[in-house]
């Protein structure tokens, strides 16, 4: 499996965040969690994996935004979306400090939709974005996402004007008309 260059971290149990080459939307690959072990009645591990972005540096950019898709089914926790400014990019995510942001969540019945458009504007500097999925014994969802879409304007910095200009400018001194 190609994750590109997000990271997957899987802190506990067996299973960790997977790509599912079927069911994305339009039938095309997404990435998948799941804490379901198998058996009739269903058996569940306890779960802490993470689908982490890559480094992103905020500070080129403004007006920086994330959109993405989820689906999910079955009783479980939430997934959580979350961004941090000192991850260190590799080692375990809990040695940082995140901010979990709300969005809107599928209903279940694995019914895909819009986290609509999420405001990272506030942050600056090195960012990371994570998808974070648990589960316990007891109960798991299954959660599914697709078609990130982390977008920003590049930054535009006007300089300053310029001090050399006359100070003492006459717009009329040697001014002439036409007749037409």
């Amino acid at each position: 499996v190609s994750w590109g260059d997000w990271t997957v971290i899987s802190l506990l149990g067996d299973n960790e965040w997977d790509r599912d080459n079927t069911y994305g939307i339009g039938g095309t690959p997404c990435a998948s969690a799941t804490g379901y072990t198998g058996g009739s009645p269903p058996t569940y591990e306890d779960s802490d994996d993470w689908l982490i972005s890559p480094a992103m540096n905020f500070d080129d950019y403004e007006n920086e935004k994330i959109q993405f898709f989820n689906a999910q089914n079955y009783t479980g926790p939430d997934m959580e979306f979350k961004v941090s400014t000192n991850y260190d990019g590799g080692g375990n995510p809990n040695s940082a400090t995140w901010t979990s942001l709300s969005f809107a969540m599928s209903p279940g019945s694995f019914t895909w939709t819009s986290s609509g458009e999420i405001d990272l504007s506030t942050y600056n500097g090195t960012v990371h974005v994570a998808f974070h999925f648990t589960s316990t014994t007891a109960a798991s969802a299954t959660w599914e996402v697709d078609d990130i879409v982390i977008s920003g304007e590049e930054e535009y910095v006007v300089e300053p004007e310029p001090t050399n200009y006359p100070t003492n400018f006459d717009a009329s001194a040697g001014a002439s008309s036409i007749d037409l």
